[in-house]
């Protein structure tokens, strides 16, 4: 399994910040829980790039 590039990650991370801030702005509570999928998604990638490097 190849892991994702920093731009792909750095662009998963910017959508699950984007799904939280309009959670939070519309008070609708599943898009805050939603937004933690790519931001769970980014974060371990990111850990398996640096543990690779």
């Amino acid at each position: 399994m190849n892991p994702m590039s920093l731009i792909t990650i750095i662009f998963v991370l910017l959508i699950g910040l984007l799904l939280f801030i309009v959670g939070i702005l519309r008070k609708k509570r599943i898009l805050i829980l939603v937004s933690a999928i790519p931001f769970a998604i980014s974060g371990w990638q990111l850990i398996i790039l640096l543990l690779m490097g």
